[in-house]
């Protein structure tokens, strides 16, 4: 995606994302593979917001979210769960706006809690400000 071979990025993404679900299908119990599957997804979804493909990007990134949610189930505390799914929450507060809100008031929770409790990396701390300014912004409209 990254070259701008968009089609090869698109098959790639499909490949990958077939592949895991198939991983994570013969082994349901796997966290491991559960989160790849959702990683998968939200790649995808990415991929669909490039091509314009704003139903395929929610449905993606629905996915993806639901994946986290099964996962926080089991494990609530992880810090890799957590942070894996403020990514679908960013992406979807991104695509429906002022919809979206919830999807924002979640994610900073979840990075302010995990910040407060000293389980937050410096790449991770910085999206932050931009969920809150994200917030602001709908604030004003």
């Amino acid at each position: 995606m990254a070259e701008g071979n968009l089609p090869a990025a698109r098959r790639a993404y499909e490949d990958s994302r077939d592949i895991r679900k198939r991983l994570a299908e013969a082994d349901p119990s796997h966290a491991g593979r559960q989160a790849d599957l959702a990683v998968s997804h939200e790649r995808m979804g990415d991929m669909a917001v490039r091509l314009g493909r704003t139903e395929a990007a929610l449905a993606a990134f629905q996915a993806a979210r639901d994946i986290y949610g099964r996962l926080l189930a089991r494990f609530p505390e992880h810090p890799q769960f957590l942070l894996g799914s403020v990514v679908p929450d960013i992406r979807l507060a991104a695509l429906e706006g002022a919809e979206g809100r919830a999807y924002l008031e979640r994610a900073l929770r979840v990075l302010t809690g995990l910040e407060a409790e000293g389980r937050l990396d410096a790449r991770r701390r910085a999206w932050i400000p931009v969920v809150e300014s994200a917030l602001s912004e709908l604030d004003s409209k």
